[in-house]
């Protein structure tokens, strides 16, 4: 855990969390937010909580240790952590290590997160069903456009129109593969 007796003076007010008004403070661009009013308020022994920061490699080195002012009023020392982190935290929490009433609120919670994060990597179920009509569609193409070209293979005019596509492709890649310079300097010969 940091000390920030080094950094800028924050700015502090509250953010609201899970039914909860939560105090944050904001130093290097940052907003931090303490971790013993969430504890609280879910029911999540204090203690333990800040044990499991410092054994975990990734949050240990995000923990600040700063001052702030607490519910009652005074200033007290507090661990924070960013607040675009606390999610992340918030989600290996065990259950059984939380207070039975705020059990609901926490896999409620957990569950919301699961659900933005699968939107995020994979889609929606929206955009999941829009992909795979489009995949479906796209094959059914595919699979027409090889029949019919199954049916006029032993077209003669097929034959040609598919040699002249082939030619025409392969002039288009030389083309594109000429350096600019001997593409100048071949037009300026034209002149």
């Amino acid at each position: 855990m940091q000390n920030q007796n080094s950094l800028p003076i924050p700015t502090e007010g509250y953010l609201s969390f899970m039914s909860m008004r939560l105090p944050y403070t904001t130093f290097n661009g940052q907003y931090y937010v303490p971790i013993k009013p969430i504890c609280d308020h879910i029911g999540f022994e204090h203690g333990w909580a800040i044990k499991r920061l410092q054994k975990d490699v990734f949050f240990s080195q995000l923990c600040e240790l700063t001052h702030m002012v607490a519910e009652d009023g005074k200033r007290r020392e507090m661990v924070c952590l960013p607040w675009k982190y606390l999610h992340g935290w918030l989600l290996g929490i065990d259950e059984s290590r939380v207070n039975m009433d705020a059990r609901p609120t926490l896999m409620k919670y957990k569950e919301l997160c699961y659900d933005v994060l699968h939107d995020f990597f994979v889609g929606s179920a929206e955009n999941m069903t829009k992909r795979r009509q489009m995949y479906i569609a796209i094959q059914i193409e595919k699979r027409e456009i090889a029949i019919l070209e199954g049916r006029l293979s032993t077209n003669e005019d097929f034959q040609k129109l598919m040699t002249k596509k082939k030619t025409y492709q392969k002039m288009k890649r030389d083309f594109d593969a000429l350096d600019d310079d001997e593409f100048g300097s071949q037009l300026s010969l034209l002149d």
